[in-house]
């Protein structure tokens, strides 16, 4: 193969499909690095611990490169992606490279290089800056395999198997998720000469070994996503039948279709499923006396050992949100799919030409949602340039995911990172808040303001506040200040609190428990599973009387110090429970009561809105199986007290 040709078609084609993301906007998660870099915290940089992430991950690699890009580019979000482009194009020669020495075709190879650069799935790991780990593990991954597949079939030059060792050790401080290459290694290598050499192999398991036991050294466990008691999700979730859901449902939808429920219609949808399951089985049909068993089984083991770390988090949504985790695995999927279609240039063309369709399909939601961040620093920049800065408050409603991406916010948002883009803005002049959880303490001050603590008490709203909502409708932030000055002229609805006590043995003739056992000698709740709650006699209040719930708890248990403690509610216009309408906070084992008090309203984007109302609420108290006693369930009327703007768990 001319790698030079090979390589220079790759880029073109590469760089000619993500043109129209090159200058896209940061979103979601780019925010909190970037608050790292412009307060020079590397600590937290390297450790990728970004406060709402709830885990810790240890990626210096990833670290350098944002460090890098940030000391050239600053805020010029072109360079970053510039940069994501050239890791993926050089991942997709790689892939071409390796599919050579696997199959000895070079047009088969070459395609299979295509097919990655063009891969739907890829969408949010390439125009995602955030997800740059998930490129570079994948660069140092095919580096390690590629160097040590020509070191064992062709040159045999100790240099080529010193860079495949040291490959390794990178791959893995990108991203973890590359502990699976010393499998794939000892894979290959049997595959390609029928041979195990253990002494090949040796270094790659060493290096394994001792980055376990660094990484337990440093973190205190293997890290990763963990839940709010602080165990990790991977062992909290694990087990035989969750692994195959998601490995015989999930894994061979998304590697194989990638495509975006919340963009494409149903039509469409079943449409584009029907055409690649046509051109799938006339590929292997008319391939299927050439084909070699070995080749298959080796690109189906690279999926699935490369998938098994991060399973969990296959079956997230019907959209694309997380296929950035199938950025790795789907270089197994490429390889077995070219070397299905073979040499056949019409369905060459027709996997080519559709994957590219749906490819700036996806590509389109993402650039749709950093639009919208971008509209914030402009619009706030506007405002700047004609208004006092000391009193002016900006209020942004922002969604946390659009168009089945995740959306301009994602799980937080930090204003002072734009401070070189429209100085003088301080933190608290700009506000922006989510639909998903807003009330969560992500370690940002700016996630924990309460718009009615803050004007709607003082029974008017200031000449210098304004508020911005995204309206779905037109993909645009619109000024909906008039509108909100207008219904808050309007009186307060007044309600009286409602209180349930639940030491009264009649409780339960009112609320409703699922997946709890109760003593009423001892008014204990006891978890039977991972998921008990208890459901709200109905309801009828407009939810902007409401200040804040109030909830006196106490919980005890053997295997966790905390547990996550959930209050769900549904007004009248929801067909069911979302995160739109949710808050949660720690709850503590400890077996002594705590009070514990979450805002209302502003976990509801609508709350304003005359012809809503609060219809029933689900309360769950813990995610383990622990006792718990609740002493009383509280919806405290606004004006009560407690008029302040702190945490969402007040205890």
């Amino acid at each position: 193969m001319n790698i030079k040709k090979a390589a220079f078609l790759i880029f073109i084609i590469t760089f000619a499909i993500y043109f129209n993301t090159l200058n896209r906007f940061f979103i979601s998660d780019d925010f909190g690095y970037l608050r790292f870099l412009t307060e020079g915290n590397i600590r937290g940089l390297i450790y990728d611990h970004l406060p709402f992430k709830g885990g810790f991950f240890v990626r210096p690699i990833g670290a350098l490169l944002w460090w890098s890009d940030y000391s050239l580019w600053r805020l010029n979000t072109i360079g970053y992606h510039v940069t994501n482009t050239i890791i993926h194009s050089l991942n997709s020669l790689l892939v071409a490279l390796i599919a050579f020495l696997i199959l000895k075709d070079k047009p088969v190879s070459l395609f299979s290089g295509i097919l990655f650069s063009l891969h739907p799935i890829h969408s949010e790991a390439v125009t995602w800056l955030s997800i740059r780990f998930d490129l570079l593990c994948t660069l140092f991954y095919l580096l390690t395999l590629f160097t040590f597949g020509l070191y064992t079939a062709q040159t045999r030059k100790w240099y080529v198997y010193l860079v495949s060792i040291i490959s390794y050790p990178l791959a893995l401080f990108s991203k973890e998720m590359a502990i699976s290459l010393p499998a794939v290694l000892i894979l290959y290598d049997f595959i390609s000469t029928r041979k195990l050499k253990l002494k090949l192999y040796l270094p790659y398991i060493l290096i394994t070994l001792f980055y376990l036991i660094w990484r337990i050294a440093v973190i205190g466990d293997i890290g990763g996503y963990r839940d709010p008691s602080g165990q990790p999700l991977f062992f909290r979730d694990f087990s035989l039948m969750s692994l195959l859901k998601s490995i015989g449902y999930y894994l061979p939808l998304r590697l194989s279709f990638a495509l975006n429920k919340e963009v494409f219609s149903v039509f469409y949808y079943r449409l584009f499923i029907l055409l690649l399951m046509i051109g799938m089985f006339l590929a292997v049909y008319l391939r299927r006396k050439f084909l070699k068993m070995s080749i298959v089984l080796f690109a189906v083991a690279w999926i699935l050992t490369s998938v098994i770390p991060v399973y969990d988090m296959l079956g997230i949504g019907d959209n694309l949100l997380s296929s950035r985790i199938l950025y790795l695995p789907s270089v197994g999927f490429c390889i077995l799919l070219a070397y299905f279609i073979g040499r056949n240039l019409s369905l060459q063309l027709f996997f080519g030409c559709l994957y590219v369709f749906i490819l700036l399909v996806n590509n389109s939601a993402w650039n749709a949602a950093a639009r919208i961040a971008g509209e914030v620093p402009r619009i706030a920049k506007n405002f700047f340039q004609h208004k006092e800065v000391a009193s002016l408050k900006l209020y942004f409603y922002l969604p946390d995911t659009l168009r089945g991406v995740w959306g301009p916010l994602g799980n937080g948002w930090v204003p002072n990172v734009f401070s070189p883009l429209f100085a003088p803005l301080k933190e608290e002049n700009l506000i922006v808040f989510s639909d998903v959880n807003p009330g969560s303490n992500f370690g940002y001050t700016s996630g924990n303001i309460d718009l009615r603590s803050r004007v709607f008490s003082r029974g008017r709203l200031g000449e210098n506040i304004f508020f911005f909502r995204y309206n779905e409708e037109n993909n645009r932030v619109e000024d909906v200040t008039a509108g909100i000055k207008s219904d808050l002229k309007n009186d307060i609805p007044k309600v009286q609190i409602l209180n349930w006590d639940f030491h009264s043995e009649a409780i339960l003739k009112e609320w409703k428990p699922y997946n709890l056992s109760y003593n009423t000698s001892s008014h204990k709740f006891i978890a039977l599973n991972d998921d008990p709650y208890l459901v709200s006699p109905p309801l009828h209040i407009p939810p902007k009387a409401i200040g804040f719930i109030e909830i006196k708890i106490r919980g005890e248990s053997k295997d966790n110090l905390v547990t996550p403690c959930e209050v769900y509610w549904i007004s009248n216009k929801d067909k069911e429970y979302s995160h739109r309408r949710h808050v949660s906070f720690p709850l503590e084992l400890d077996g002594k009561f705590h009070i514990y008090r979450a805002r209302f309203s502003l976990y509801n984007p609508d709350w304003l809105e005359k012809d809503l109302y609060l219809t029933q609420i689900e309360f769950h108290p813990a995610s383990c199986r622990a006792e718990i006693e609740i002493e009383y369930f509280r919806l405290v009327p606004w004006g009560w007290g407690h008029d302040t703007d702190r945490e969402t768990a007040l205890k």
